[in-house]
């Protein structure tokens, strides 16, 4: 080989180590092992024993935060919903005593990053006494001279050991007893109006705390008139409602010998968030506000202030406020063949509704073979329009990822696409809102139960219907089992407003007296629906036919009950608050607007 071609060699080579040393300067950073950071929130914390907490940790390196990451927990007491993920939450176990708690969380390091470590610590304590209100019946007294009253002490909540309550008297006269749920005073002779008071007290136990009442008691000299000692109750003397739940509360006012007192004034009084719908009358309506964070606690006192003839009362009732029930629970449970996305945004992970979601959305969403359960909504075609879905869970194939797709609600992620595709999936959903919605051969079936009114039908309603291009509600008639049971609804067209289907956990029919009972959880929603060729097999309906209403079963000939014969015809008038319980539902197409998706347990 001459000089020259080896220099060339040479040069060729020297030159190429330096392409390759220059490339891995630029690439090394990506190469070394980068420093991480692992923080979790809260940092220390105090529960109470077999309570919750949800705890959530982040990892970062350099300033930027690594979603997704695999994050491990382990506590040496208590218990994790799961161990690995960027949230979890934690179960406090029973506790007696004052107790810590040490969490440890560990990033175990990938690829470049390195694992980071940290350890949170928390204080369990026992759980505190139930709260106990404590009233005495009847709550003031007058009696003359020498004469007796008895005494009756009343706990909340009922369970509550009343046996253990002390009597004590601070004037003159005698008591019968001075433990146990009554006692009697007898009054010494006066000649002069005399004060006394009796207290009662409720000395607590492990599970309940102490409380105590009073009631105090005047004595007349003979010959002197006296009023009427009152009782006031209250029904129901305890409730538990969730955020925005509704109770009514009824008050009684009886004199001490059981008759009832008429027209006389209650006023009520409020201690604690929320609305009543009166401050006076014997009966008002409680609401919770629309959202509590943790279990509340409220009073209302109904209050009686007396006249000439009878003495003053109250009663208190405690009513609680608890947080929703876990929605994941009532989750729908979406299945779908393919969905296409258009301009779409998936972000999470999002509180909602006291759960963490994802929330996905975007211009259009187009679903081909929709199947929405336990509702039993199909759609052999659907388009979704300026919408957001939240999701507590989506699987799924995605040709554009190349990859399948598996988002959890508590899974951080944040990703944005002109169009994605999703085959063969599911999503387990708990809310969703869309300003159009076109659904394309919809159907609904009823569940099956079994019993004498065997389906748990689709509780229809609007605030409007119209009936247009022909309509017949004919029956009774035919639906699988049941036999001359339902009536059958047909139409071309039906536009309605303010429209709402309802999917009942439970459901109840008297056929006879045209009475049902029914608990709604899954509900959809829609300001304006129009159908087109729609098929009803009910076994309920209701409809305003010039201010009279008109209801039926499906055993009901349909041509004799309904007004004019409105039964049938090319177009209906509107018929105002109209609604159908319905086993089965389809439509060539349904077209609502501001669609909204929800569970309501």
């Amino acid at each position: 080989m001459s000089k020259k071609k080896l220099a060339f060699i040479i040069g060729v080579a020297v030159i190429v180590v330096i392409i390759i040393a220059a490339f891995s300067v630029l690439y090394l950073p990506t190469m070394l092992p980068r420093a991480t950071t692992l923080s979790v929130s809260p940092s220390t914390f105090t529960v109470y024993s077999t309570e919750s907490i949800a705890l959530v940790a982040s990892v970062t390196s350099d300033g930027i935060t690594l979603t997704g990451s695999n994050i491990v927990w382990k506590a040496d007491t208590g218990i994790f919903d799961k161990n690995v993920g960027s949230s979890v939450i934690y179960k406090a176990p029973e506790v007696s005593t004052e107790t810590k708690v040490t969490i440890t969380v560990e990033f175990p390091g990938e690829g470049p990053y390195q694992p980071s470590k940290v350890t949170v610590t928390g204080t369990i304590l026992p759980k505190p006494a139930t709260s106990t209100v404590l009233t005495i019946v009847p709550s003031t007294f007058e009696i003359t001279s020498g004469e007796q009253i008895s005494l009756r002490a009343e706990i909340t909540p009922k369970d509550a050991p009343i046996d253990i309550v002390k009597w004590s008297l601070e004037g003159p006269g005698t008591l019968s007893s001075t433990s146990g749920p009554t006692t009697t005073y007898t009054s010494p002779t006066v000649e002069v109006e005399t004060t006394v008071k009796i207290v009662a007290e409720f000395p607590g136990t492990k599970e309940y705390g102490k409380s105590m009442a009073e009631v105090v008691g005047k004595i007349l000299p003979k010959g002197v008139a006296v009023r009427k000692a009152t009782t006031l109750t209250v029904t129901p003397s305890t409730f538990t409602v969730t955020a925005s739940g509704e109770v009514t509360l009824t008050a009684e006012l009886k004199d001490v010998d059981g008759n009832v007192l008429t027209g006389k004034t209650v006023n009520w009084v409020l201690e604690g968030p929320g609305s009543l719908s009166s401050t006076i009358g014997l009966t008002v309506t409680y609401k919770a506000p629309p959202e509590v964070k943790e279990e509340t606690v409220i009073k209302i006192k109904a209050e009686f202030s007396g006249d000439k003839d009878c003495l003053p009362a109250s009663a208190e009732v405690v009513g609680k406020i608890t947080t929703m029930p876990s929605i994941a629970e009532y989750a729908y449970q979406m299945e779908f063949e393919k969905i296409i996305f258009k301009n779409v945004k998936i972000e999470g992970s999002i509180s909602m509704l006291g759960v963490k979601a994802t929330k996905i959305s975007g211009e259009t969403a187009e679903i081909k073979n929709l199947l929405l359960k336990p509702m039993g909504l199909k759609s052999e075609d659907s388009t979704f329009q300026k919408f957001e879905i939240y999701t507590i869970d989506l699987t799924g194939q995605s040709p554009e990822l190349g990859e399948k797709l598996q988002i959890t609600g508590e899974q951080q992620i944040s990703l944005t696409k002109d169009t994605l595709t999703i085959e063969g999936g599911q999503a387990k959903i708990i809310y969703i809102v869309a300003d159009a919605v076109k659904l394309n051969k919809p159907e609904l079936v009823g569940k099956h139960v079994g019993g004498d009114e065997p389906y748990i039908p689709v509780i229809v309603t609007a605030h409007s219907v119209v009936l247009k291009e022909g309509y017949f509600l004919e029956g009774p008639k035919t639906y699988e089992e049941l036999v001359n049971k339902v009536n059958k609804l047909t139409a071309g067209k039906v536009e309605a407003t303010d429209f709402t289907f309802t999917y009942p956990e439970k459901y109840s029919l008297d056929r006879s007296s045209n009475e049902f009972s029914y608990t709604g959880v899954w509900k959809l929603s829609s300001s304006k629906l129009t159908g087109q060729k729609i098929l009803i097999y009910l076994i309920y309906f209701e409809a305003k036919y010039g201010g009279i209403t008109v209801r039926g079963t499906g055993e009901d000939t349909a041509s004799q009950i309904i007004p004019h014969g409105f039964n049938s015809g090319y177009e209906s008038p509107p018929l105002p608050d109209a609604g159908t319980h319905a086993v089965y539902f389809s439509a060539d197409s349904l077209d609502l607007e501001k669609l909204v998706l929800q569970i309501t347990p």
